[in-house]
């Protein structure tokens, strides 16, 4: 499967951010990504669910370390 251009370009900013994440927002990821694991989905769809979910409440993002 080829990825475009905005693909690539989503998941390097994803990549990016979980390199730079704080501990707190990588076990929320990483809490996500498991109870997720059956769904199909992949990492950068949870990924973009737990931002959405977060910005909503408006508590947790991701911060540099």
């Amino acid at each position: 499967m080829f990825m475009s251009h905005i693909e690539r370009e989503l998941a390097r900013q994803v990549d990016d951010a979980i390199l730079n994440a704080s501990p707190e927002f990588l076990k929320l990821i990483q809490k996500f990504d498991t109870e997720n694991q059956l769904s199909g989905d992949s990492f950068y769809e949870i990924y973009s669910s737990v931002l959405k979910s977060k910005k909503q409440k408006n508590k947790v993002l991701p911060k540099t370390k």
